[in-house]
């Protein structure tokens, strides 16, 4: 590989890729048309090019204990629902990204601290930092809204 000039690291660092072609060569070969900039070995900001980094989560919102493994828990390692105030709640997918301030801990299932939010049904489980295993209600089962009525009296 060619060594790389500092004013094509400039336009690596503004761009994040290297331009098709450089200099009077005869045009590379199609796989050595793009090079991203981790193969320059350029060390990235905080910031990506594209924008400022996601800000991490409020460490005062996540909650104490992340099961970052819940197969430790029989009940779980099992395929075994939830039950919660009667009602059954399996796995429904896989972990999604939630903000933790719009949950709050509405119950514990055999070790295991749960969470809900206002208007939805599903309950969460913290599962890695920002990531929520979402349980939904069996279909045979009648759902227990976690959310309290927000409608005026009258």
């Amino acid at each position: 590989m060619k060594p790389i000039s500092a004013s094509l690291l400039a336009l690596v660092a503004v761009t994040g890729t290297l331009p098709l072609a450089c200099g009077s060569e005869a045009e590379p070969a199609q796989e050595e048309r793009v090079a991203p900039a981790a193969e320059v070995a350029l060390p990235l900001p905080r910031d990506s090019f594209s924008g400022p980094a996601t800000e991490p989560a409020d460490a005062d919102a996540m909650p104490d204990r992340v099961y970052f493994v819940l197969t430790e828990f029989d009940w779980y390692a099992r395929g075994e629902p939830i039950v919660l105030e009667g009602t059954s709640y399996t796995v429904d997918d896989d972990p999604i990204r939630i903000d933790a301030r719009t949950l709050e801990r509405v119950g514990e299932y055999r070790g295991v601290e749960l969470y809900g939010r206002d208007g939805d049904t599903n309950l969460y489980v913290p599962v890695f930092d920002g990531y929520w295993l979402p349980f939904v209600p069996d279909p045979g089962t009648r759902p227990s809204v976690v959310a309290t009525d927000t409608t005026p009296p009258g």
